[in-house]
């Protein structure tokens, strides 16, 4: 019955969106946030949608934290109260990105997006690395949703490899880039080679921390949260810190000032500040390793072998040589993952799950 509903063009789904990255109001978005917020808009344009998100802080209360500038409902509830409030909600569909902990007692179909790598050691985190949760899973649990979900998803072919025996039949759906990195105007004078993201081990800062000796170049960090694999301290020796962005307006104007992005990341799902700075006309090096490899559609995205500092090296320097990236090139990026691809695979993947 319900995938008369997605035949039909009269009636729509009422679709609940859960995100892991904790919720609050003041505090810097990330990149799981930003796409969270795309693919519900884009949910939204054919579905009643409801974005769900636990909490940073457990003190506050349920509430709507709805934007005006999104065509979608957000509620936010501290991770404890989360399935009650989901449940609450009566949905067609739930589309659980990160947190399959909040759905485990919810006898509703489940599309499940996972966006990290799955590790038959540690189970499923409830929320974004370094938070304890009520949500967590072990392994057990966490193979019994995925079992039973309706659907599953990925950020990228690599990702969608951890999820299934079969990674064929794994929905992949890339993180799009918000048309304003396109609109990047550039300082062209710039010279600044920096990372920017959540200070986690898999963003490759030990391989920088390690290196940074060798090097004829500064680099500089932007890090938006320290989630004890990497410590404030231990980054704050080094003198390029640079404030974390708190907006995208803070992201597009970081993006504007640097030449040169730094992503020797290691075992990432996708890699989304790449394609961004990639579409803002930044030279993008990094690791060919994980789901980074599929965001290398122009030539100005250089991935080079994990861990090899000779060949990390030799390409920032010939990234520093290079001229501006031309707008051709800038333009492939961003088509190749924008907001209405992203969006078309979302839509097809909640399709999908609703007649499973």
């Amino acid at each position: 019955m319900a995938g008369s509903l997605w035949i039909c063009t009269v009636l729509s789904v009422r679709i609940g969106i859960v995100q892991s990255a904790p919720w609050h109001p003041t505090r810097e978005r990330g990149s799981l946030e930003t796409l969270m917020t795309s693919l519900s808009n884009s949910a939204a344009e054919k579905h009643e949608v409801v974005l769900y998100a636990p909490l940073y802080d457990d003190s506050l209360h349920v509430s709507d934290w709805s934007l005006s500038d999104e065509r979608f409902s957000r509620i936010v509830a501290p991770a404890h109260q989360l399935p009650a409030v989901i449940k609450e909600g009566r949905h067609d569909l739930l589309s659980v990105h990160n947190l399959p902990g909040a759905v485990k007692t919810i006898d509703v179909p489940v599309a499940l997006f996972l966006h990290g790598r799955l590790r038959p050691d540690t189970g499923w985190p409830g929320l974004i690395a370094g938070h304890p949760s009520p949500l967590d899973l072990t392994w057990e649990e966490t193979m019994s949703v995925i079992k039973r979900a309706a659907r599953l998803a990925a950020p990228s072919r690599f990702a969608a490899s951890f999820l299934s025996e079969h990674p064929q039949d794994v929905d992949v759906v890339y993180p799009p880039i918000h048309p304003d990195y396109l609109g990047v105007k550039r300082e062209d004078t710039t010279e600044r080679v920096a990372w920017i993201g959540r200070a986690t081990h898999n963003k490759g800062l030990p391989f920088l921390i390690e290196n940074s000796s060798k090097w004829s170049f500064q680099w500089f960090w932007s890090a938006s949260g320290f989630y004890g694999e990497v410590s404030e301290d231990t980054l704050a020796r080094f003198p390029g810190r640079l404030e974390p962005c708190r907006s995208r307006e803070e992201m597009l104007s970081f993006f504007a000032c640097t030449k040169v992005v730094l992503c020797p990341y290691i075992n990432e799902g996708f890699g989304m500040v790449a394609t961004e700075a990639a579409a803002a006309g930044c030279r993008v090096v990094g690791f060919a390793d994980g789901g980074l490899r599929e965001t290398a559609v122009v030539p100005h995205i250089n991935l080079v072998p994990k861990g090899d500092v000779v060949a990390f090296t030799d390409a920032v320097m010939e990234a520093l040589d290079a001229g501006v990236v031309s707008d051709a090139d800038r333009l492939k990026v961003f088509e190749t993952f924008s907001p209405g691809a992203s969006g078309a695979l979302y839509l097809e993947h909640l399709r999908q799950a609703s007649i499973s």
